[in-house]
C-alpha cells in the first residue's frame, strides 16, 4: 500500500484510541445486556475486523479495521473481566484472574510470531484470515 511511517503510526494507534474510547461504554453494555453477549459480540466483531484488515486495499480501510478491532477487544476484555469479578470473591480472585491473564500474555507473545511466519510464507492476507477464523471459532 506504500504507507508512510507517520501514517503507519496512525493505523497502529487507531486500535488503542478506540479501546480508550470504548472501554467505559462496553462496561455499561455488559451491565445492561450481560457479560456473555458482550464477549461474544467482541469475538465476532474482532473476526470481522481481521477480515477487514486482511482485505484492505486502502489506508482508510486499515484504519477502520483497526478501530473496529479496538472496540471489539474492549468488549472481550471488559466482558471477561466483569464476568470473572462476578464469579470470584476476595479469597480466590487472583486464582480466578491468573489463567485468563496468562492466556492473554501467551497470545501476545506467540500470536505475532505465528502471524509473522504466515505472512512470510503466505502473505499478510492469509495471516489475518487465519487469525479471523480462529477468533470466529471462539465466538
Amino acid at each position: 500500500l506504500g504507507i508512510a511511517p507517520a501514517m503507519f503510526g496512525v493505523i497502529v494507534s487507531a486500535m488503542g484510541a478506540s479501546r480508550l474510547l470504548s472501554n467505559i461504554p462496553m462496561a455499561v453494555f455488559a451491565e445492561r445486556l450481560g457479560r456473555k453477549p458482550v464477549m461474544v459480540m467482541g469475538w465476532a466483531g474482532t473476526a470481522v475486523s481481521m477480515a477487514m484488515i486482511g482485505s484492505a486495499y486502502s489506508v482508510l480501510a486499515l484504519i477502520a479495521g483497526r478501530f473496529l478491532g479496538g472496540v471489539c477487544t474492549s468488549a472481550q476484555n471488559t466482558g471477561a473481566q466483569m464476568y470473572l469479578t462476578d464469579i470470584s470473591n476476595m479469597q480466590n480472585r487472583a486464582r480466578t484472574f491468573a489463567p485468563i491473564m496468562a492466556a492473554w500474555s501467551a497470545g501476545a507473545a506467540v500470536g505475532p510470531a505465528i502471524g509473522g511466519l504466515l505472512t512470510e510464507y503466505f502473505g499478510f492476507r492469509v495471516a489475518f484470515g487465519f487469525c479471523g477464523v480462529i477468533i470466529a471459532g471462539t465466538a
